[in-house]
């Protein structure tokens, strides 16, 4: 295993990737030899850096991304004017939702629980609290994505709001042919325990 993750690492010093941990390498594994296809990418941050998705769009693919942080979409329209970018949150319902503002964009979260850890467990400063449009996943694909469409690979990252979007999906009707999520845990042998993964596993 220690070899295998040197050859990861030697593999994302040589080519230009740019997910945080390595995602899109393992995509890139996983859907080698496709002909380019369609993402969702939700939680989608800024579009080049750490994003598990943007790799795909300079091979020539295209697809949906969703963050609902504030001053993104003039970057997207910048850097991936091909894709379309909604700037909301994914949960259940319609509606609006708080959504808490930090130093760093990245951490940025709809969870008032991850919220008071990060202040509290994390150097990062919390700066303040918006109120942002609420979308259910269901309504977004259905609005945005032609009944024809196969969602090649689907990109979550949250910040622990996962299990909401996951819920908030049309399983019937949208399924990618791979998930690539956050899971935040200390132990990594527990994983499987966490709400998310065990509502995709019951897919």
């Amino acid at each position: 295993m220690v070899k295998y993750f040197q050859r990861l690492k030697e593999s994302l010093q040589k080519n230009q990737y740019f997910s945080q941990d390595g995602e899109d390498f393992f995509l890139e594994k996983i859907l080698d030899k496709r002909d380019p296809g369609y993402y969702v990418d939700v939680g989608s941050a800024h579009p080049v850096n750490a994003s598990n998705s943007y790799l795909f769009y300079l091979k020539g693919w295209r697809g949906l991304c969703v963050d609902a942080s504030p001053g993104l979409i003039g970057l997207y329209q910048k850097y991936r004017p091909k894709d379309l970018f909604i700037n909301a949150y994914v949960g259940e319902s319609s509606g609006t939702r708080e959504f808490y503002i930090f130093n760093e964009p990245f951490i940025n979260t709809g969870s008032l629980q991850r919220k008071e850890f990060l202040e509290k467990k994390t150097n990062y400063e919390f700066q303040k609290r918006v109120s942002v449009p609420q979308l259910p996943l269901r309504d977004i694909l259905a609005k945005n994505i032609p009944p024809e469409k196969t969602i090649e690979f689907m990109s979550l990252d949250v910040e622990e709001g996962e299990l909401e979007v996951l819920e908030s999906n049309d399983w019937n009707r949208y399924r990618p042919r791979v998930v690539v999520m956050e899971v935040l845990h200390r132990d990594r042998e527990k994983i499987s325990e966490n709400s998310a993964v065990q509502f995709l596993k019951g897919q």
